[in-house]
């Protein structure tokens, strides 16, 4: 190799959502973190490479960084790069760190899955031989997934839900549902599968298991303050899709089925996407507007027995009496068995919950403390109901 030439080097930039984009196309990996300078001006050290040698006018002129200097020792640099003593923020990897080192301990995997847990195991490994953890993320993950199985469970089923088809034809694309709160989208969405990964931060990326995880549903996440790029890639279909979380990378199989659920579509995209990106995402989704309730209203298949009328009644005397506590004043309902039915209605469509979490839910509190005039929000009371209107967005240009 040329002396005035070098696949690893280093920089420091002022923070990562200017950069992240611009390095994420060009380099082949980067791992660093967040600290402060002297000044206690936060900043972002950083080290990276290519694949192939490159020399460092060519590399600041492409990456438009004047910072960047060539890495002479290439383990010293990452240990000052990832020194946890100097971290304020959080740590920033993407490709494939190359394996630098191997790990000092021989026993360190074996001592890992002892834990009871992913997340243990790979924070085992990270305490235990940090740079031994950074070099190997990838393998890790991959590993330890399929040791610690946490797939979700499928929660609902379709037939509880006004239109029991469903939207798998459509898997081919990424699927939104918009629509306002409290309707079913987010449990109609799960409903579509029977090991779903529900993702509402980005640590739940690390509970993805490619031999369980059959979908995954994104929900409540602050698409505005993505990157354009990074919102783009997590649409495509046909190719596989890396995540990071903090102990590791998670590699998302392609053709994986994603459904997307957003209250309003002012909320779906990120500031500042330019109209070719935009139109480049609506090529890769199917749109589908909800707008009435989801849930279909059914009567319970069985009444309740007299032991759990009284411990409803309990609870709802219980719920009742919290509620007059802080100054509200409650009328009792006129007819008992109403309340009856509505918790047998909730109950029926959240099997797994507990009797305290039905009755505190939304759904069944608003009804009996008299702030709603149906007793069970979620299935739209006894009110008669046709099939909720959805329509459809032709995304395909």
């Amino acid at each position: 190799m040329s002396n005035n030439k070098s696949r690893n080097l280093t920089t420091y930039i002022a923070n990562m959502d200017k950069w992240e984009e611009k390095y994420q196309t060009h380099v082949s990996w980067y791992i660093g973190q967040e600290e402060e300078g002297e000044r206690r001006r936060k900043h972002i050290q950083l080290m990276f490479g290519f694949n192939n040698p490159r020399t460092l006018a060519a590399t600041q002129k492409l990456l438009q960084d004047a910072n960047i200097q060539r890495v002479y020792d290439t383990m010293a640099t990452l240990k000052y790069c990832t020194d946890e003593n100097k971290r304020s923020g959080e740590l920033y990897t993407f490709g494939e760190v190359p394996q630098f080192q191997q790990k000092k301990n021989p026993n360190l995997i074996q001592e890992a899955l002892e834990m009871e847990t992913y997340e243990e195991a790979m924070e085992h490994v990270e305490k235990s031989d940090t740079f031994y953890y950074i070099s190997h993320q990838k393998q890790l993950q991959l590993y330890f997934t399929q040791k610690f199985d946490q797939s979700d469970k499928a929660l609902y089923s379709q037939q509880k839900f006004t239109n029991k088809e469903g939207y798998k034809h459509l898997f081919n694309k990424t699927i939104i549902f918009i629509g306002p709160t409290g309707i079913g989208k987010t449990q109609y969405a799960l409903a579509h599968f029977t090991n779903p990964l529900h993702v509402k931060d980005r640590e739940d990326w690390g509970r993805y298991s490619p031999n369980q995880t059959d979908g995954i549903v994104l929900n409540d996440l602050d698409f505005k303050q993505w990157s354009p790029l990074t919102f783009l890639k997590n649409l495509d279909m046909e190719t596989a899709i890396t995540q990071q979380v903090k102990y590791c990378f998670i590699r998302i199989k392609a053709g994986t089925p994603k459904i997307i659920c957003c209250n309003d579509e002012k909320l779906l995209w990120p500031t500042g996407m330019h109209p070719e990106t935009k139109a480049s995402c609506l090529r890769r989704v199917k749109i589908i507007h909800m707008h009435h309730k989801l849930w279909q209203y059914s009567k319970p298949s069985h009444d309740l027995t007299p032991e759990e009328k009284e411990a409803v009644e309990d609870a709802i005397n219980d719920l009742r009496g919290e509620v007059e506590h802080i100054g509200e004043t409650l009328p009792p309902r006129h007819n008992p068995q109403t309340s009856f039915l509505a918790y047998n209605i909730c109950k029926e469509n959240a099997p797994n919950n507990t009797q305290e979490e039905i009755l505190r839910s939304n759904s069944c509190y608003e009804y009996i403390s008299n702030r709603s005039p149906s007793p069970c929000s979620c299935t739209d009371g006894l009110h008669e109901q046709s099939q909720t209107p959805i329509t459809e967005e032709d995304t395909t240009n």
